[in-house]
């Protein structure tokens, strides 16, 4: 009897093990290897291609940023700590667990569960100089998309190219919970509004903007004890204003873009922002099906809603605007080819000829999708003059302002 319960005692201490052993602390070399790692080898369906249990994981955008840092850290004998609750990788809670992928999974499933876009930026990074910029660090933003009510999101950072615009992964609460893959943009430019330093919504002006995650050496120390941290993000974004991110763009710059490129980029950008918002109008349209169109909860309402969405579709649209104004006072929009001028100047110019709107159509086939009689121009005309509707419970004509469309009821259904 003795023996069995010795036995009995000793499989007890056997089994309480943490969730992996930390064999040394991250160093300076550890960061940068990290970042190798993000740029390298990290895709949007980085945990789908690692197969189960990992590829059952849904992440956002935050999720990510914690998803991988835990991976990698795990993958590399090195700790994991973040403010929130005191989780560790010394975890004793999924100890029940044998397989050790299923309980590193688990793991990754409750440290994303309970932390998001808040706690990463608020706890668990710092800010960085603009200069330091490099793949695994993150951007995030915190707006007031409506009265009392806050859009925050973050991107994670893959890379910077040579022309100061960034590759960076994103997901959505939509694309989460449907288990989707994260995004990709390889040629990113942030632009404002999506983030003003002195913003009443920020409140902390160092919780927001490009930042590192900490080393857990450095959990809970205050911002100016961390030696890479860098407060001049903030300073320069209030300089610069509208141009703030012009000028991280232009910072980060060693190969100059032609004209032709430039407008190829922001074209290209434009399209992806367009196809992302057929993405999320098209999820919203299913929710409203399944639910004989019921009112959305404020949750609910938060993840298929398109305010800040929409209001960065404009800007886009008024960058290329304002960008064509100056190949034109510089004279280099003669560099640019003749279609790329003629879509260009046809978006903005309500008198077009067949040709070009053929052009336009063929630029883009987001409306493609869903079968919408619009395009780049059309939506352009809708949504500069209101009739966009960014209410998830809308019609589809209703969410694209289409112009035979105006007179159709819009939604009582309130608004959060």
């Amino acid at each position: 009897m003795k023996i069995f319960i010795v036995t009995i005692l000793l499989l007890s201490i056997q089994t309480k093990a943490a969730i992996w052993t930390a064999t040394r602390e991250w160093t300076d070399s550890d960061e940068i290897a990290y970042s190798e790692f993000i740029t390298t080898q990290v895709g949007p369906d980085f945990f789908k291609i690692l197969g189960s249990p990992f590829s059952e994981l849904k992440l956002d955008c935050a999720d990510a940023a914690y998803a991988l840092r835990i991976y990698y850290s795990k993958t590399n004998g090195l700790p994991f700590k973040i403010v929130d609750r005191k989780v560790t990788n010394d975890d004793r809670r999924f100890d029940y667990i044998a397989d050790e992928n299923k309980k590193l999974a688990a793991f990754i499933f409750d440290v994303v569960d309970n932390n998001g876009t808040e706690n990463l930026s608020g706890n668990d990074t710092y800010p960085i100089a603009i200069q330091s910029i490099r793949g695994g660090d993150v951007f995030m933003y915190k707006i007031e998309s409506a009265p009392g009510t806050f859009s925050r999101h973050t991107y994670l950072i893959k890379n910077v190219n040579s022309n100061g615009t960034f590759d960076v992964l994103y997901s959505t609460q939509a694309r989460r919970d449907a288990g989707m893959p994260m995004n990709r943009i390889k040629q990113y430019s942030f632009a404002n509004p999506r983030w003003v330093p002195n913003h009443t919504a920020i409140g902390d002006k160092n919780t927001w903007g490009f930042k590192r995650m900490r080393l857990p050496q450095q959990r809970g120390i205050s911002l100016d004890k961390i030696p890479n941290a860098n407060f001049e993000q903030y300073d320069l974004a209030i300089q610069q204003g509208d141009q703030f991110f012009e000028y991280v763009k232009n910072q980060r710059t060693t190969i100059k873009e032609t004209a032709t490129e430039a407008m190829a980029r922001m074209f290209e950008f434009l399209c992806h922002e367009l196809n992302d918002r057929v993405e999320i109008v098209s999820m919203a349209q299913t929710v409203r099906a399944n639910t004989n169109n019921v009112c959305m909860d404020p949750v609910t309402f938060d993840t298929y809603s398109t305010p800040s969405r929409d209001g960065g579709i404009l800007g886009s649209y008024n960058k290329i605007f304002s960008q064509v104004e100056k190949y034109k006072q510089t004279g280099e929009w003669v560099t640019v080819d003749a279609n790329t001028r003629t879509v260009a100047e046809g978006i903005f110019n309500p008198q077009r000829s067949i040709a070009t709107n053929q052009l336009i159509k063929n630029s883009c086939n987001f409306q493609n999708r869903q079968g919408l009689n619009t395009d780049l121009a059309l939506f352009y005309e809708a949504l500069s003059q209101g009739r966009v509707s960014s209410h998830p419970n809308d019609s589809l004509f209703n969410r694209w302002g289409i112009l035979s469309a105006t007179t159709a009821p819009l939604t009582s259904c309130p608004r959060y």
